[in-house]
């Protein structure tokens, strides 16, 4: 079951009226949940086209956003804390003058099953995070990371240590 909200204080996406949150999904946009999601107030989401895929006991705290356009996958078991920014595009089209080109194409993101995203955290197109895997606050995450079981943590990310997990 998928319940969306627009009270104060209610489970579900909050998309309260002042604003805070927003829910948007594109006719060529789509939304998967592989099972139970919880979202807290504030939460942003926006699927302008591509697929977002959500997987199992997912909870994101306060004031996130998830913004896809291409892909972004997001393994089972993830918990993400407040003010975190996931997104597979800029936002923006850059393109060269002389041929028009575009010249920051769009790239997917995924996130592997049981990782734990800490606060004010920017996960960025073309990033990969592996299985049982910590991301430290204030993070920007903009590469791909291979090894599970990782603390992956600064700005630009980079792995601080490895052969640990963490438990809720």
């Amino acid at each position: 079951m998928i319940r969306i909200n627009f009270d104060e204080g209610s489970e579900g996406i909050n998309c309260s009226s002042n604003g805070q949150g927003y829910f948007s999904v594109k006719e060529e946009g789509q939304i998967i949940f592989n099972g139970k999601a919880s979202f807290a107030s504030g939460i942003s989401i926006r699927v302008d086209k591509g697929k977002l895929n959500i997987g199992k006991n997912f909870s994101a705290n306060k004031n996130c956003l998830l913004s896809c356009t291409e892909n972004i996958t997001i393994g089972d078991d993830v918990l993400v804390g407040w003010n975190v920014n996931l997104r597979d595009a800029d936002g923006h089209s850059i393109f060269k003058l002389d041929d028009n080109s575009i010249t920051n194409n769009n790239n997917s993101v995924s996130i592997g099953n049981h990782v734990w995203i800490a606060s004010n955290v920017d996960i960025l197109k073309g990033t990969l995070i592996p299985n049982n895997c910590i991301i430290g606050y204030r993070s920007c995450l903009n590469k791909k990371f291979y090894n599970d079981n990782c603390i992956i943590a600064g700005y630009p990310g980079k792995v601080l240590r490895e052969g640990v997990n963490w438990i809720k």
